[in-house]
């Protein structure tokens, strides 16, 4: 009896606390609530070196401009039939392109002399698809003298080619054809064999007797490189066609293409090349090879490549876009950087690596239209034997 009675009056004050202590908590002022514990900031697994998209394009203040914009992204959509806009570089390009304006961009890509045959095609039978031609200039041009494409001077860009290092416009003045990217063609070094103070520094110190029978180079009976590189410094005068001559006792080193010649300096086979260009150098130094580029004091070669509105497209105001969109910082900076290559815009950074950039005051002898006519091809039938006759 005297348990349950007590067992009945503890109950009944602990029920008595406990709701005195409710009806405080209810009547007390109210307080901020505690802050949340700070979250450590994680790393992503490692992907595709894809640029994210973050442009927001500016509004023009161009009504004519304004209206392409507007135009354009009604239209949805452009197809590029591209060479160059392949692995990390195309789908950073698409993705950023539609993340600015929200237009699909489809990349085609395939072979310059293909597209065409294939644009050729859609418009005898009326049937387009393309809105883009990039590749090489070579088939730009191929593809403008056979009125296959549609002039976009009238893009926002061009109104301000102060910005630019490389002249959009350095191969077709009427802007048909504009310069996207460039590749530069400068003399390499392997830095464990040739010490600093020791490189040549003008192309004519490459006919100093001490070079003989050590400067590697692409054997120009298969090779385009010493085509590409050296006509345009005969043709503005920088170098004599002597020099060609004159290199051809030297005893020059040939191997079969870019990759084996970059490939052999970093091996040590040869302490210098001539010629190499700085796609195929980059990706050597990247992986720890001991070369690096010299400048010459006359300036080196640069071959461009280039894109083009197709005429009468199904989107020819998405294609003005894009056009004008690769080549602003935004544009330039996703397409390099995917790549680790050089933009043609000052305003944007140099993706490339470290020893194979030039510096900036190195004169840059940009391949014109001169430079890929038959005039040019009859220079290297004519003059290319000089290199390996003995």
């Amino acid at each position: 009896m005297y348990s349950r009675l007590a067992t009945q009056a503890i109950m009944v004050a602990v029920m008595t606390l406990l709701v005195a202590s409710l009806v405080a908590t209810a009547c007390a002022p109210k307080t901020a609530p505690a802050p949340a514990p700070a979250t450590l900031a994680t790393t992503a697994a490692a992907g595709p070196a894809i640029p994210t998209p973050t442009f927001s394009p500016p509004v023009s203040q161009d009504p004519a401009w304004a209206r392409v914009i507007e135009v354009a992204k009604k239209e949805g959509k452009v197809s590029i039939y591209s060479f160059n806009f392949t692995g990390d570089a195309g789908i950073a390009i698409s993705r950023s392109f539609e993340g600015a304006y929200g237009i699909k961009a489809d990349i085609i890509t395939g072979r310059g002399a293909e597209f065409l045959e294939r644009v050729k095609t859609e418009q005898r039978l009326g049937q387009r698809v393309g809105d883009i031609f990039e590749g090489s200039v070579a088939h730009s041009l191929n593809a403008k003298t056979a009125g296959l494409l549609a002039p976009s001077m009238d893009i926002a860009v061009l109104k301000a080619r102060g910005d630019f290092l490389v002249d959009p416009l350095g191969i077709d003045k009427e802007g048909y054809i504009l310069n996207e990217s460039y590749i530069s063609y400068a003399p390499y070094i392997n830095t464990n064999l040739v010490k600093p103070g020791q490189e040549p520094k003008s192309w004519s110190d490459f006919l100093d007797p001490r070079w003989k029978g050590k400067i590697i180079a692409n054997d120009p009976q298969i090779s385009v490189t010493w085509y590409n590189a050296l006509v345009p410094l005969v043709n503005s005068g920088i170098l004599k066609i002597d020099f060609v001559r004159d290199m051809g006792k030297q005893d020059l080193m040939f191997a079969t293409g870019d990759y084996e010649v970059i490939q052999k300096l970093a091996q040590g086979q040869a302490p210098i090349t001539m010629i190499s260009p700085d796609i195929v150098a980059g990706s050597t130094a990247a992986e720890g090879a001991p070369i690096k580029a010299i400048p010459m004091a006359e300036g080196v070669t640069v071959s461009t490549t280039a894109l083009a509105a197709i005429k009468d497209s199904p989107h020819p105001n998405a294609a003005k876009l894009f056009i004008n969109w690769l080549l602003s910082a935004e544009g330039q900076t996703a397409f390099h950087k995917a790549r680790s290559t050089a933009p043609i815009r000052k305003d944007v950074q140099d993706f490339r690596h470290p020893n194979v950039r030039l510096p900036a005051t190195v004169k840059l002898v940009v391949v014109g239209k001169d430079d890929a006519d038959d005039s040019a091809k009859k220079f290297r039938d004519k003059y290319y034997p000089e290199l390996w006759k003995k």
